[in-house]
């Protein structure tokens, strides 16, 4: 029989997660709120006639536990969760519930049933501070009241909590993960469409604040980091291409695919820039690259490679 493996979330994350199990020859069962004919990111991938999709509802702990019985998994992925910073404020519930409060059920029907599956939960590097050396040990939270980020900063104390009672859990610490399959606004990917589709041939490109710096990485190499962090014993760990980019060097990486010179094109748009935002934000993956060097797990793609990866595969 095939090991089986459970991931909440048909987002994109899941979707490439689910393409590596399969070729690793595991049984992937992926869950939904809805059951639907569709899954955009696992047809674009050419995977959802191979996953199984299961209807639970992360809110109802019963729910959980029967799914858990029927499925029998080794390993759960919690990737679900509103991600959006901006959104947060409008989707306060939707937030919390999708972040923290199916992360708790999660672990407490892991706790109350005694079982001895893997629970990793994705976190986002973003709700932590890097105005003083990052220590992924002992990360210092941002001080906030964007809800998404206390969301997420809640979800990543009780995962450590329940680790401490016995339960098999880990936080995943990722940063920008980039992918041609995310929504068009993301950065990177909003830039290669405007070139793509020849668009400053019509009008400006609106961009933010410049200055900033920001580590992105590729999803296929993300989620293999994710996967071989399940070897390792519970623990936190960051998963990113440990590249450190301005979005300045991004815009003129990207616009020598068509040996353009990106001033001539971009508008700096004040309502791009979001308030109280730090200006480098991105971590050092040495531990990382120490800890999973068995697996030989080293990001590949990054920087003008996964540029020319996202513009290709428009």
């Amino acid at each position: 029989m095939r090991k089986k493996i459970l991931i909440i979330s048909t987002g994109v994350l899941s979707a490439y997660l689910s393409k590596f199990l399969l070729s690793k020859k595991y049984e992937v069962y992926v869950t939904s709120r809805k059951l639907k004919k569709q899954y955009k990111n696992f047809s674009n991938l050419k995977i959802q006639k191979q996953v199984f999709f299961k209807k639970l509802d992360i809110l109802n702990t019963n729910s959980i536990s029967k799914l858990l019985k029927e499925v029998k998994p080794i390993i759960i992925f919690y990737f679900a969760g509103q991600s959006s910073v901006t959104k947060s404020f409008d989707l306060k519930k939707e937030t919390y519930n999708s972040n923290y409060i199916g992360c708790k059920n999660f672990l407490k029907v892991l706790k109350k049933n005694n079982l001895k599956i893997k629970f990793l939960k994705a976190n986002s590097g973003y709700i932590f501070s890097f105005k003083k050396k990052f220590n992924y040990l002992k990360p210092k939270f941002l001080k906030s009241l964007n809800p998404y980020i206390n969301a997420q900063k809640k979800a990543f104390q009780i995962v450590n909590q329940f680790r401490k009672k016995g339960v098999a859990s880990y936080n995943i610490i990722f940063f920008q993960v980039e992918s041609n399959l995310r929504p068009n606004n993301f950065f990177l990917k909003k830039i290669c469409i405007y070139l793509k589709n020849n668009i400053y041939n019509k009008k400006k490109l609106k961009v933010g604040n410049l200055n900033v710096i920001r580590d992105f990485g590729w999803a296929p190499d993300l989620v293999m980091g994710a996967y071989f962090m399940s070897y390792l014993k519970p623990c936190n760990l960051v998963i990113a291409s440990g590249k450190k980019y301005s979005l300045k060097k991004i815009l003129e990486m990207a616009f020598k695919i068509k040996n353009l010179n990106y001033k001539k094109f971009i508008e700096i748009d004040k309502n791009l820039f979001r308030k109280n935002e730090e200006k480098n934000v991105f971590p050092e993956i040495r531990t990382s690259i120490e800890k999973l060097k068995k697996f030989k797990w080293k990001p590949k793609i990054y920087g003008k490679d996964l540029l020319l990866k996202i513009y290709n595969n428009l």
